[in-house]
């Protein structure tokens, strides 16, 4: 039964890291933020290193405990290079983090008029909790995708998005609010179908 459970969450994990592919290819051209959450920092990495593996035009930007500011280094390789998306790690390690977290909030505008990739941010479940807190606007774009211990709370967390996309209706950041709704929507509509495809095969096997 054990082996059978770890068969499944690595089915999910995969699954998950399909979610950020597919988002990635449609998002190519217009800016959009995904928060990959994970609390384990070896499958993290794993999960990372996989995801330059399928799209290597991806360039990563590792955070030092020294680092305040992220928009100036997505800034430097936007303007040396042309990638098809960045991923940003470390967000643990930075020992200012909020003050990170608050600054980034507010060039949410430019990033979206300035970057044309989507940014991939990974963190765990602090720092998801610091963002729900302190960066509300940049949170709200954001396509959220869910790695291993984050499964149970995945329906919970999406419901509040769901009452989150009604209730700003007609604001002023509706369209992107809802262009990253929907890209999430579309992805967990291609990931679920993959998903049934593949435990029906399985439950042949077995």
């Amino acid at each position: 039964m054990n082996e059978l459970n770890l068969s499944f969450e690595g089915f999910d994990n995969e699954r998950s890291l399909e979610d950020i592919v597919w988002t990635i290819e449609m998002s190519q051209g217009q800016f959009c933020l995904i928060l990959a959450l994970c609390d384990s920092t070896k499958l993290r990495d794993n999960m990372a290193q996989k995801l330059q593996e399928v799209c290597p035009n991806i360039e990563e930007i590792v955070l030092k405990s020294s680092d305040v500011l992220i928009h100036p280094q997505l800034k430097d390789i936007n303007s040396q290079k042309h990638p098809s998306a960045i991923m940003i790690r470390g967000f643990e390690s930075v020992k200012n983090i909020d003050r990170m977290l608050i600054s980034l909030n507010q060039v949410r505008e430019d990033l979206w008029k300035s970057f044309k990739f989507p940014v991939i941010l990974w963190i765990n479940g602090e720092i998801a909790k610091k963002m729900i807190r302190l960066t509300p606007d940049i949170e709200s774009w954001a396509s959220i995708t869910n790695f291993s211990s984050f499964s149970g709370k995945q329906i919970d967390y999406r419901q509040e998005r769901v009452d989150r996309f009604n209730h700003n209706q007609g604001s002023e950041d509706s369209d992107r609010l809802n262009n990253n709704f929907l890209i999430e929507l579309f992805s967990r509509f291609y990931v679920l179908e993959r998903s049934v495809f593949y435990q029906n095969k399985l439950s042949v096997l077995i």
